[in-house]
């Protein structure tokens, strides 16, 4: 690395030494990138260009430095552009922070490796960060994101309750019966007798009235078994026919592979496939051979044909509700169709990093849903935080002292800094192809602000979110005052303007001049109003309260 000196500011690049002859350095808490950086340098015939090319991923390094105060500063980013100016000799570089990475990136596959990691919403960054060759710094906010979504098992008496088989129906070689042996402990299943050594068949639904089916989309159909005896060698494996509106078969029949049958264990066997075009109705129902007589016994059990793509626990109407899924018949308990619902809808094609889809917008739906933000700072470090617990030490006070510069903003007609409500709208396609839309809302509908996403709907929280950065107050202020390389966005700042109550809020942004005027702006937000003589105006805010005299009380003080 090369020094680039200008007063106290110290570039370091991969080229001859050069001034820095003017620029500035950003951070800021609600920008994606959090930080960036307008440099502009001589072009001397000692610039090496090719050092600061922004496609071989070239990055530059900035030292700053308070000759005055000795405070200092280093930003570590990556260039993202480089424009040179032959008439006025200069080069400007745009840089920014490793978030400009994931904004670049994109999956060239369909990805759905994140789905292993749905139980740690950190587990699901770190599997995308490591994509750039980066990792999360340790931190405690780590809800998880589980896949959860709403499935409605199209068979009725799927698990045999009730003391009869029906709508079970023998499909040949065999005759059915009530048994009290299921599976899992429960207390009943299909009892099968083959009447004939060979082929059995079992329908698990009444004969050519299957449930429907639509074209392109993909359905499971899963069932257990075991027989009676050992030595019995039967198969057991599932079996779909589509058919169209007439009750014809339009494909082959889809069948799995068989799987050997135990005299002691349950097993369950399951079939995924995809309904053909002209496809109205689907005839599932369960084979079995291999049988060497008539007479032997198989048992059937927790039968569900679904609309999906993966195996999920058998559930009916019986289930009990748990703290992720309500569980309910269509219509009669045991003789109609039964629903899985989502308390908090994630779906599964959520997971699914598609091509062309970049590594952020992929991680943005759970960053949301969770109400969380990940960024990178200016030393390359990842952190993945609560920005409404967040807290980085430090304190500033702004005053006509040692500013130079201010603006004081109120506005309800900024949505980026008042809204009292927020609506949240997400339009996406299933894994399917069929057309999704799904509502988040949070506050109060009184000054209202919409977004459209076009990505799954990855559960509530996005629209809380998003109104607790708006704080609701409508004031922004900011200030031009003497730079501080020691302030970092999410320190508390105290701001005293002209005819202007005290305010009170946290630094959001910090424009750093590189030049020689030496001056930062600051940016803030969630401001309140200190009444004069209140403990917030009163005391320094690294005085502890059990160092103030005791004369000194709360009720002494104004609200």
């Amino acid at each position: 690395m090369t020094t680039l000196l200008r007063n106290a500011i110290t570039a370091l690049v991969a080229t001859d030494p050069e001034r820095i002859v003017g620029g500035e350095v950003t951070l800021d808490s609600l920008a994606v990138p959090y930080g960036s950086a307008s440099l502009e340098l001589p072009l001397t015939p000692e610039t090496t260009l090719d050092d600061l090319d922004p496609r071989d991923d070239a990055r530059i390094e900035i030292d700053a430095a308070d000759t005055i105060g000795g405070t200092t500063r280093s930003f570590n980013l990556g260039i993202r552009s480089r424009t040179v100016d032959y008439t006025n000799r200069t080069v400007s570089i745009e840089a920014a922070t490793d978030e400009a990475l994931l904004e670049d990136y994109a999956s060239l596959t369909t990805d759905t490796g994140a789905r292993a990691h749905e139980g740690s919403v950190r587990a699901v960054v770190n599997y995308v960060l490591a994509r750039i060759g980066a990792v999360l710094e340790a931190g405690t906010p780590n809800p998880p994101v589980t896949a959860f979504w709403n499935v409605t098992n199209f068979l009725t008496n799927p698990d045999v309750a009730g003391g009869v088989v029906t709508p079970w129906t023998s499909g040949g070689n065999c005759t059915l019966f009530y048994s009290t042996s299921g599976a899992d402990g429960t207390l009943s299943s299909c009892g099968v007798q083959s009447s004939a050594a060979g082929l059995l068949a079992v329908v698990p639904h009444t004969p050519g009235q299957g449930p429907s089916v639509t074209p392109g989309t993909s359905y499971v159909f899963t069932g257990m078994a075991r027989q009676n005896e050992a030595g019995t060698s039967r198969t057991f494996y599932p079996v779909i026919r589509w058919l169209n509106q007439s009750g014809a078969p339009v494909a082959a029949d889809v069948e799995a592979p068989p799987m050997a049958m135990s005299n002691t264990v349950w097993q369950r066997k399951t079939l995924i496939a995809t309904a053909p075009p002209g496809a109205s109705r689907a005839e599932v129902f369960f084979r079995s051979g291999g049988g060497t007589a008539a007479g032997q016994f198989m048992y059937i059990d927790r039968a569900m044909f679904y609309e999906g793509s993966e195996l999920i626990p058998f559930y009916d109407g019986e289930t009990p509700d748990s703290s992720t899924y309500v569980y309910a018949w269509t219509g009669a308990t045991n003789a109609s169709t039964s629903t899985r619902t989502a308390v908090v809808e994630r779906p599964p094609e959520l997971f699914v990093w598609k091509p062309g889809t970049t590594a952020w917008d992929f991680l943005a739906p759970f960053l949301a849903s969770t109400g969380l933000r990940l960024y990178c700072d200016e030393h390359r470090d990842w952190r993945l935080i609560d920005p409404a617990t967040y807290e980085i030490p430090g304190f500033i006070r702004l005053s006509g002292l040692n500013a130079t510069a201010a603006s004081d903003t109120i506005s309800r007609d900024d949505p980026d800094v008042f809204a009292t409500g927020v609506v949240i709208r997400y339009v996406w396609e299933d894994a399917d192809g069929i057309p999704r839309t799904a509502y988040d809302v949070a506050g109060d509908p009184d000054v209202v602000v919409v977004f459209d996403y076009a990505r799954a709907f990855p559960g509530p929280g996005a629209a809380a979110a998003i109104l607790a950065r708006r704080d609701g107050t409508g004031r922004t202020q900011s200030v031009d005052t003497l730079v501080d390389w020691t302030l970092t966005p999410g320190m508390t700042a105290s701001i005293v303007l002209p005819d202007t109550p005290e305010q009170q809020g946290k630094v959001t942004s910090l424009r750093f001049s590189l030049g020689d005027d030496a001056l930062m702006s600051v940016g803030t937000r969630g401001l309140i109003d200190i009444p004069a003589g209140s403990w917030l105006a009163w005391t320094p805010p690294d005085q502890a309260w059990n160092a103030v005299a005791d004369s000194v009380t709360w009720i002494s003080l104004p609200a």
